[in-house]
């Protein structure tokens, strides 16, 4: 996103293009459609607003300052020092994703005790693949109790309660 803040572009295509160099593709997904991720690219550029040159609409300076607190999470679990969350917790997986793996298995699970996996057909980017799918699993899932104040704290609760 900054590589296209860089360059001011004036062009959608030229945007696209540009955001091509960064995205590898998993191997064997039936999702990619070209040598990059498309579906990435698109995500990304429906956050890019038609202004000449062309500009996001989400701050990209905040954003990546924001990153590393972000992707956070503490992924290491060792048999001492293995931080959990008790509470009920949803992983919703596309079948053409390789971020969930079998062998990340046991630490999930040690994680998040209360956790369940939903497959659905699609690639990391379920949320696009399968957008009705999603809803569905999230509303059957989700307690009737959760609001949108409650979604939006969570992630603060929950990295409270990991400490």
């Amino acid at each position: 996103m900054n590589s296209i803040l860089d360059a001011k572009l004036t062009k959608r295509k030229d945007a696209e293009d540009l955001l091509e160099k960064y995205e590898p593709v998993p191997s064997g997904s039936k999702y990619i459609t070209n040598s990059q991720d498309k579906g990435v690219r698109q995500f990304l550029m429906t956050n890019l607003l038609p202004t000449s040159p062309l500009t996001f609409r989400v701050p990209v300076d905040i954003l990546g300052d924001a990153l590393s607190g972000l992707g956070g999470f503490p992924l290491q679990c060792t048999e001492e020092n293995c931080p959990s969350y008790s509470g009920p917790t949803l992983f919703i997986r596309g079948t053409q994703s390789k971020y969930i793996q079998p062998k990340h298995l046991p630490t999930m699970e040690k994680m998040f005790p209360k956790m369940q996996i939903v497959e659905l057909d699609g690639s990391h980017w379920i949320h696009v693949d399968q957008p009705e799918g999603v809803f569905r699993t999230m509303y059957s899932t989700l307690p009737t109790s959760v609001s949108v104040a409650g979604i939006a704290n969570f992630r603060s609760n929950f990295v409270q309660e990991l400490k």
